[in-house]
Formats: C-alpha cells, structure tokens, sequence
C-alpha cells in the first residue's frame, strides 16, 4: 500500500465506516499521486468538508496532484447541528484553496413527508400545465431577414435552421449553434425553457458562446431537488461516469448532462429556469410558466 500511485474507492451504498475503515486505508497510501473517492455517508455527527478532507487526507499525501470526489453526508438533526448552508460548507474549500467544487445542503425533518411532498408537486404540475409549445414547430422556415426574432419559427422554437430552410446565406439564428451546450450531434433542440432564458441571455452566436457552461451546470446540480433526481437511473449512470473522467472530458460529460435536461430529450426531468430547479416532465409539457408565456 504504501508505494501505490493511484486509487479508487467508490460505493454507491450508504456505509457507516468511513472513519474507522476508510480513513485508516487512506493513511497507508501516503504516496499517492491521484485519488478518486465516491462516497455516502451516514451516522456522522459532522459533515465531511473541505477543512476536514485537508487535515484528515491531503495534509499527508504530499505526492497527490489530482483528487476527484463526491463526498454525501447524511446527519441526523437534533438540537446540536447547525444547520449549515451551501455557502457554509464551500467557504471551507474556498479557504484551503479548492476551487473547483461544488456543495449542496438540503435540510429535511422526515424523509418519507419531503417525498410526499416532491410528488405532490408533481401531481400539481400535472393539473395546470398547459401544451408543449414545440407541437407547434414547422419543419423549415421561410425567413427573408436574419432569422433573429420570434418571427422565424425555427428560433421561436429554439432549433436550428437547417438547409431545407429558405433564409439560407442571411441566417443569424443562435440556436444554429447548440452544439454548444449538446455537441457535436446536432440533433438537439433548447426545450422551451431554455430557449426563453437563451433568448434573455444572448443576442447572437458569439454572446450564446460566451456562456460559461461550467458555471451554468454547477448551478443546476446546487438546485435543491437535483439531489432526488440523481437517483435516477439515468442520472445516475451520469454521475458514476463524472467521477472517473478527466479535467480533458469535463466539457463532454458537462454537454451530454444539458441533453438530458436543456433539450427536447425523452429524459423524466428537465432544468426549469423560472423556478431554478429540477422538475418532472409531466405528459403534456414543461414550465407551466414558460408555456404560459411563451411568444407563439
């Protein structure tokens, strides 16, 4: 053990031996050069954060260059715990110089009522959203001038031009350039959602390629019902696979992730950016807010 250069530990079952089975290992391996630790925790009386990875693990790998990790805590409430926020937790890897994180807190008195709740949500949803406004997208458009305003059916939509279209040479639609966000494909469409917040953000291609994507999927992962989604099978096996890439696939893993929830994708979920969070898809749309709004 101690002349290993590499490691890797990752359980996606909750274990309650991190401190004295998992920490242990750890501090045989003072030569290690890479980690990767995916890891759920419970029956902790602390969270695991930044100023506890540092003197616990970093402190004696002097050796270690690269760490990859996604550290879940689960700690009973009781009137001891500070109920600590996001901010709370990445201020300790902020202070120790870890910049590239990202920390969510969700506090829950009883897990059974937050899931009750959650699917209530759902069934609300289900009553008042109104029809996908995309079931309205023609094929090609037969724009003159640009296709840079709701005008155009294919931006309205927010797809593409393609070359069946009559706007050919003049084309400035944006949306001409979601590879951005979905890769290289180029089947993908911005759902309704995105469209609205892409056309809010970005007046052209060259301000739509100015959007920090990193920045962006942080904030949809830091949303508060991202972390029941994960536990989807599809997200899940999403999850497993951004543990194990490198800093050279980030952008890649990072696209196929706004797939499954920016686009018109058959995925169960999708990023609402009126209420900044995840949500279900119910059967006959998206945002009931988008929807309710959306220019036609």
């Amino acid at each position: 053990l101690p002349h290993l250069k590499c490691f890797s530990l990752i359980c996606y079952e909750k274990t309650d031996g991190y401190d004295n089975r998992v920490l242990p290992l750890l501090l045989r391996m003072i030569y290690l050069e890479k980690l990767t630790l995916y890891l759920r925790l419970h029956d902790r009386n602390i969270f695991v954060d930044g100023t506890h990875l540092h003197r616990e693990i970093l402190m004696h790998m002097s050796q270690l260059h690269t760490f990859i990790f996604y550290i879940s805590t689960e700690i009973e409430i009781n009137d001891t715990i500070d109920r600590l926020s996001d901010n709370d937790i990445q201020q300790t890897f902020t202070n120790i110089d870890y910049h590239r994180t990202a920390s969510a807190m969700m506090w829950t008195d009883d897990e059974d009522s937050d899931e009750d709740q959650q699917q209530n949500t759902y069934r609300n949803n289900n009553q008042i959203t109104q029809g996908y406004s995309n079931k309205g997208k023609k094929d090609k458009c037969n724009c003159r001038r640009g296709c840079s305003k709701h005008s155009c059916c294919c931006f309205k939509f927010g797809s593409g031009c393609n070359t069946s279209c009559g706007c050919s040479t003049s084309c400035q639609n944006m949306f001409n350039y979601l590879d951005y966000f979905f890769g290289e494909d180029g089947s993908y469409n911005a759902n309704s959602c995105f469209t609205k917040w892409l056309i809010k953000h970005a007046k052209n291609a060259d301000e739509l390629k100015m959007i920090d994507r990193k920045k962006l999927h942080q904030s949809i992962m830091q949303s508060p019902s991202y972390r029941k989604v994960r536990k989807d099978e599809e997200f899940a096996d999403w999850m497993k696979q951004w543990c194990k890439i490198s800093e050279y696939e980030e952008i890649e893993h990072i696209q196929k992730f706004f797939r499954m929830l920016l686009s018109d994708d058959t995925s169960n979920y999708y990023y609402s950016f009126c209420y900044n969070d995840v949500r279900r898809k119910d059967p006959h749309g998206f945002c009931n807010k988008c929807q309710k709004h959306f220019v036609l």
